[in-house]
């Protein structure tokens, strides 16, 4: 449940096959399971659809240049996860850029709705006490 602990894989690999030369999991995800188990996979996961989800997601009031930045982050953010479907993960900067990014879009998708909605709700009507 818990994995075997952050940047362990190698050790535990060593310890458990002394015979192997392998230095990681050669998938992120499989090595992201396996040092942080499900209590850090299962948030990882959602992390990445919800980050999927949020450049997928159509906005109509964006210009042509916040689509156009919209789709260059989304092609850098599946390159990523393909890469660390083959390869070993890096979060060490590049990861996070788009997710600070889907971060940015999501701030800016909830002002537009909270603008829209308090520019759309109706005056409320004078309240009037029994004493007047």
């Amino acid at each position: 449940i818990s994995g075997v602990g952050l940047m362990r894989f190698p050790e535990e690999l060593q310890a458990r096959l002394p015979e192997s030369r392998a230095k990681g999991a050669h998938s992120g995800y499989i090595q992201v399971l396996t040092e942080t188990g499900l209590l850090g996979s299962v948030p990882y996961g959602l992390l990445l659809v919800y980050v999927s989800y949020v450049f997928v997601r159509s906005v109509r009031e964006e210009s042509s240049d916040q689509r156009l930045w919209r789709v260059i982050f989304l092609a850098a953010f599946i390159g990523m996860a393909v890469n660390t479907a083959f390869g070993t993960y890096h979060f060490d900067r590049y990861f996070w850029i788009p997710i600070a990014f889907a971060g940015m879009l999501e701030l800016r998708e909830r002002q537009r709705r909270q603008t829209k909605a308090d520019f759309s709700a109706p005056e409320s009507a004078p309240v009037h006490s029994l004493a007047e």
